[in-house]
């Protein structure tokens, strides 16, 4: 609903130099907002990037809902089970995530759009998910593991993903996403799924 304090943010930051954990689940955040929570996110390598990402490719998005999307899970110790169940995810109104290059930190990308994705400037106040000239086109990522030292960020660009009736639509395989990020913040090695 509203942005970190610049002092919440540097605790942030603090608590991740000394080994901390910070799983985090963003909805849309506009241009020129959010500075002190993406000063967080920055600090282990990643940001966002414009607009909401509306799925050109129809086997990759929830049959009607083309910004309802199921991404291609990318090989990590969070997806791996999933990948190894079959499982899929649904990423609901999610935002592009990019790599600063500007941070020490190991960046791996969970999940990604088709090269068919575009991303719509406007957001939430998009007036139509047709793809129109200015529409950035993909493959975007919706969610990202970073590791600095000890320190471990989990980050999906998209609230709804905890939503229980999305997660059955995909059989358990939004909740089996975030245990299994827990479980590597945790240091864990058990397979949630």
């Amino acid at each position: 609903q509203s942005d970190l304090s610049q002092e919440e943010a540097q605790m942030l930051i603090s608590y991740l130099d000394e080994g901390g954990r910070v799983m985090l689940f963003t909805d849309y955040i506009a241009s020129g907002t959010m500075e002190n929570l993406l000063s967080v996110t920055a600090h282990m390598g990643l940001t966002v990037g414009q607009g909401l990402i509306v799925e050109g490719d129809s086997s990759m998005s929830l049959r009607g809902y083309a910004y309802y999307l199921l991404p291609g899970l990318n090989s990590h110790d969070i997806t791996q089970p999933l990948i190894d169940g079959g499982y899929y995810a649904l990423v609901p109104l999610a935002q592009p995530m990019e790599e600063t290059g500007e941070s020490e930190a190991q960046v791996t990308f969970l999940m990604t759009t088709s090269d068919q994705a575009y991303a719509k400037a406007a957001g939430y106040d998009m007036e139509t998910t047709q793809r129109e000239e200015g529409d950035l086109s993909g493959p975007f990522y919706v969610g990202a593991a970073s590791q600095l030292d000890q320190a471990r960020l989990v980050w999906f660009t998209s609230a709804g993903l905890l939503d229980d009736s999305l997660n059955s639509l995909v059989s358990g395989g939004n909740h089996n996403l975030a245990l299994g990020a827990m479980n590597w913040m945790c240091e864990q090695t058990e397979n949630i799924a």
